[in-house]
């Protein structure tokens, strides 16, 4: 029922094979230099309770499909390359007690997280042993336009963690634009670059 094969330096992507595992609860693939994107057949390992995907190289987006997995707790996707929406599914899904997509290059996010628990979107806990974690945490990606309202009090939403020394610091939206001039050689003047 259980699957951990973190730290083991792994390479690929998520073989197919992995689908057939009906009766997986915990399935945890952390640090590790996984690529490609997350499958979506792991929508139909509907008994999974965790799924802990950070610090890998996935890219794409979330699959729709995992919206199907309504015994999920955990979902631990930070530190990847992972982008698009975020999808309307996860708001649907009751069980899920922590939710990690920090440090990703994702653009926007469903109104539909606000179907979420308090707890989940507001809070801190207990994780492990590390206190205190938050429940959701979503800081350093590139949602900067249309966010949902219940995220703007939620601390988490400018949140990232760090995994080697297992705490979480603040860690904003990009939204910033970037410099139009290469600031080590030009300047700016009348919106055009100039060598300094």
């Amino acid at each position: 029922r259980t699957l951990y094969l973190n730290n083991n330096q792994l390479t690929g992507e998520i073989p197919s094979e992995l689908g057939n595992l009906s009766f997986l609860h915990h399935l945890n693939l952390y640090d590790n230099q996984l690529t490609g994107e997350i499958p979506s057949w792991i929508g139909t390992l509907i008994n999974l309770k965790d799924i802990v995907l950070i610090s890998n190289q996935f890219i794409g987006e979330i699959p729709s499909s995992i919206g199907d997995l309504i015994n999920l707790e955990w979902l631990l996707l930070s530190s990847n390359q992972l982008s698009g929406e975020i999808p309307s599914e996860i708001g649907s899904m009751e069980n899920l007690e922590w939710l990690w997509l920090d440090n990703n290059q994702f653009s926007s996010i469903s109104d539909n997280i606000c179907n979420q628990d308090d707890v989940l979107l507001y809070e801190t806990g207990d994780f492990g042993g590390y206190e205190p974690f938050y429940h959701f945490s979503c800081g350093n990606n590139y949602i900067c336009d249309l966010i949902p309202t219940c995220l703007d009090t939620s601390i988490g939403f400018n949140m990232g963690g760090d995994f080697e020394s297992f705490e979480f610091n603040y860690q904003p939206q990009n939204c910033e634009e970037p410099p139009l001039c290469d600031e080590e050689i030009e300047v700016e003047l009348w919106g055009e670059c100039y060598n300094i």
